[in-house]
């Protein structure tokens, strides 16, 4: 077990508090006061973890792609097949937004409002994600599996199904994260499959 530092600490503390302000007031409509005052510390001492507003808002953008990234790249490479590829990538992608909604909407949401350097950070960063589902998409119509005219479009339209469920999806509700998620990945993989005999081996899984 690691043990975090109270600089650590606290840094989590500015991230969570700017991430639940920025998602609900929107990031114009917040300033550093107010999430200092939030967190109960002086504004030179919220300069010190973030040099700007821009800046904070850049952290969290890139932290949840970064983890966006690194959490499919674990998850693929124990995958076999760009059916069962295609099928945790999307399971992964509703769930993420399940346990995360705040700041995936910020991601979603925000980026006019960063500046053209961090704005071309962030997009680098968004297209190596999205480029992760369409290289499962093209080995799937090269191997005669999936059944696409075209990959960038299917990708993006998989890629806005599964986000969409930041708009409605409530913990309270009858179905699980995890559920609902393999409801997605299950239509994903029914939309994009060349024939049943291409779709039977995850039918079965849901």
């Amino acid at each position: 077990m690691v043990l975090q530092t109270s600089s650590e600490i606290r840094r989590e503390e500015i991230y969570a508090v700017a991430a639940r302000l920025f998602y609900s007031a929107g990031f114009h409509a917040t300033s550093m006061r107010t999430i200092a005052a939030q967190v109960s510390i002086q504004m030179p001492t919220l300069y010190y973890y973030f040099p700007s507003k821009e800046a904070l808002l850049a952290n969290i953008m890139s932290s949840v792609l970064l983890r966006l990234i690194r959490g499919l790249e674990r998850r693929l490479s124990a995958m076999d097949g760009p059916r069962e590829q295609l099928y945790e990538a999307v399971r992964f992608h509703v769930c993420f937004h399940c346990e995360f909604p705040e700041e995936a909407t910020i991601v979603d949401t925000e980026m006019r409002a960063l500046s053209d350097e961090s704005r071309t950070t962030i997009k680098s960063l968004r297209d190596e994600y999205e480029q992760m589902f369409k290289n499962i998409l093209h080995e799937g119509k090269a191997s005669g599996v999936f059944r696409v005219a075209d990959v960038n479009i299917a990708s993006y339209a998989l890629l806005s199904m599964a986000t969409g469920v930041i708009g409605w999806y409530r913990q309270t509700g009858r179905y699980s994260a995890e559920q609902i998620a393999e409801m997605y990945a299950t239509l994903a993989i029914r939309g994009v499959s060349n024939g049943e005999g291409a779709w039977g081996s995850i039918a079965g899984r849901t």
